[in-house]
């Protein structure tokens, strides 16, 4: 973790211009910071084992770093967009960033309280599904803009003069903005993939440590709570569940490729008339 951290940090100051990488650096410490917090106050509210809590939070958190590490470091790599020939006019905007970053708190959070939480877990992954597909309808318009930056303004930033050159201050400066958002997009659909099998993790680990009491007394009380159960309400089988919860991954992936596949053939169409 301390490696991604400090990865993340010499890319951030890299990527920024002079002045604007400290402002990066809070917003990138308070993504971590707000989930991190209520990821430890929730720790009083677990009736397992806290030790079992506190490494699967661990986990979710390495893994976290490390997506949003990996994908900062190849967005903001060697410029893959240019133009050829004249090239039309087009319009950046950050609006979508902004709106990426908020929604990733959201669901950041979210996904950290669906640890150990049988009870609403299933609830909570519906909730983060219907989010990464509202942000892979910000994904679209966020690439668009972030290709045409990048196609002014990557071979002009060791230029002393943005203005001269045709890309402003201005533009050099949201660059980290989009590299960030779609770091955060990823992160998030990979956070989102691995507590899919959260309680297979959770059984790994305490087999590992051999901290098993937490599962143990949750198991005891699954099996009291269904003995007690009437006879109509009989529990979905484990592969009904599983499939529910692919079917929710499943179906937020294929949202956002539909919205993303209408809006592509709407530009196109728009461009040819």
């Amino acid at each position: 973790m301390i490696c991604c951290v400090w990865g993340t940090l010499a890319e951030i100051r890299t990527q920024a211009i002079e002045g604007t990488e400290r402002l990066y650096i809070v917003c990138y410490f308070l993504s971590l910071l707000l989930p991190a917090v209520i990821a430890f106050c929730r720790m009083g509210g677990i009736e397992a084992s806290k030790r079992l809590y506190l490494t699967v939070q661990l986990v979710n958190f390495t893994v976290l770093l490390g997506v949003f590490w990996v994908v900062l470091d190849l967005a903001g790599g060697s410029a893959l967009a240019f133009f050829l020939g004249n090239p039309e006019p087009g319009v950046v905007s950050a609006y979508e960033t902004v709106f990426i970053w908020v929604f990733f708190l959201l669901g950041a959070i979210l996904q950290i309280l669906s640890v150990m939480n049988d009870r609403y877990r299933n609830n909570i992954r519906i909730g983060v599904g219907g989010i990464l597909f509202v942000i892979s309808i910000l994904l679209p318009k966020a690439l668009e803009s972030y290709e045409l930056l990048r196609a002014m303004c990557a071979s002009r930033l060791l230029e002393e003069s943005y203005a001269q050159a045709g890309c402003p201050a201005e533009a050099i400066e949201t660059i980290p903005m989009f590299t960030m958002a779609l770091a955060f997009s990823a992160a998030l659909m990979v956070l989102f993939f691995v507590n899919m099998f959260s309680p297979a993790v959770e059984r790994f680990i305490s087999s590992q440590t051999g901290d098993d009491t937490g599962t143990q007394r949750n198991l005891v009380k699954q099996e009291s709570e269904t003995a007690v159960q009437p006879s109509y309400a009989e529990p979905q089988p484990s592969a009904v569940r599983r499939n529910s919860h692919c079917g929710h991954f499943a179906a937020a992936v294929l949202g956002g490729v539909v919205v993303w596949a209408i809006q592509a053939i709407g530009e196109r169409a728009t461009k040819r008339r």
